[in-house]
This record gives structure tokens, C-alpha cells and sequence, in this order.
């Protein structure tokens, strides 16, 4: 009985030292540009809770997840050439790209109202610029997105 005590004792003060160690690590000073990154639909701001890149066979997607309150979700996915990285891009023509808003507007070949931008620029080797303003107008109602980012990929439990 008595070993059994001393390892469970062990075993409190290692996980008491592991849960201490997880939250000093998540409290860094990069975490200040993570925190302030708004993702706005319609007027109303979500906390970004996830920014996901993927750089593969020459295109780069981006997946973004937004939260407000406890079950309004927002997402967003960006595909686009790496011949289009760096460069501001007019989603009121037709290109080789595509902006997804969940299910409320875009896909493959949509286009946008006139001022519609779409900027993604790898800083670094694990640094990224993401920024678009989207308006969509169909039968009357009009659907608008904005996102700027500036830092490192991230899921909320990274934070």
C-alpha cells in the first residue's frame, strides 16, 4: 500500500509540474498578435481560434476558424497559386484561386463586388501576412468579410 501511495504522490506533483510548465509556455510575448486577430463577417467579430497553411504541389491554402460566443462558428478557406503570393489579388475577376465562406458565399470560379482583395505573403520560413475584404451582393443581400493577419499559424491550443 504504502509504495502505491509514493508513486501516486509522484505522479501528482508530475502532472501538477507538467499543467505549470504548459501554462507559463502559453503565456509568451508572441502571443499578443494571435490573441488581437479579428475575423469580421457581416459586422460581427469572431475570435480566431485557428490560421492553418499548407504549401503543397504549388499552391498555398489556408483554412481560418473563428468563434463568437459559445456556438457561432465562422470559417474561411483560401487556395492560390504560389505565383500569386505576395501580390494583392482582385477577386472581382475570374482567376486561378478560390475564397471560401463557410456556406455563405464563394467556391471554385465565384467572383466578388468590385474592391474585393485577397493578400497572402510567406515573411518567413513560419511567418505569414494574410488580409482580405470581400463583399458579395446576391439577390439583394449583401454578405462582407474582412481578415488581417500577421504572424505564425496557429490552433487555439497553441496559443
Amino acid at each position: 500500500m504504502f509504495r502505491n501511495n509514493k508513486f501516486f504522490s509522484y505522479m501528482v506533483v508530475g502532472l501538477v509540474a507538467i499543467c505549470m510548465a504548459g501554462m507559463f509556455a502559453s503565456c509568451g510575448s508572441d502571443d499578443d498578435n494571435k490573441a488581437s486577430n479579428t475575423l469580421t463577417v457581416n459586422g460581427k467579430e469572431y475570435k480566431v481560434q485557428a490560421v492553418l497553411v499548407q504549401n503543397a504541389l504549388g499552391r498555398y491554402t489556408v483554412s481560418i476558424a473563428g468563434m463568437s460566443g459559445i456556438t457561432n462558428l465562422a470559417s474561411v478557406t483560401l487556395d492560390i497559386p504560389e505565383k500569386l503570393e505576395g501580390k494583392v489579388i482582385d477577386l472581382s475577376t475570374p482567376g486561378d484561386w478560390v475564397f471560401q465562406l463557410g456556406s455563405l458565399i464563394g467556391g471554385p470560379g465565384v467572383v466578388f463586388d468590385k474592391g474585393s482583395s485577397l493578400f497572402i505573403k510567406k515573411k518567413s520560413s513560419d511567418t505569414y501576412q494574410i488580409t482580405f475584404n470581400v463583399k458579395k451582393t446576391e439577390a439583394g443581400k449583401t454578405t462582407t468579410a474582412s481578415f488581417n493577419f500577421d504572424g505564425k499559424p496557429f490552433t487555439h491550443n497553441s496559443l
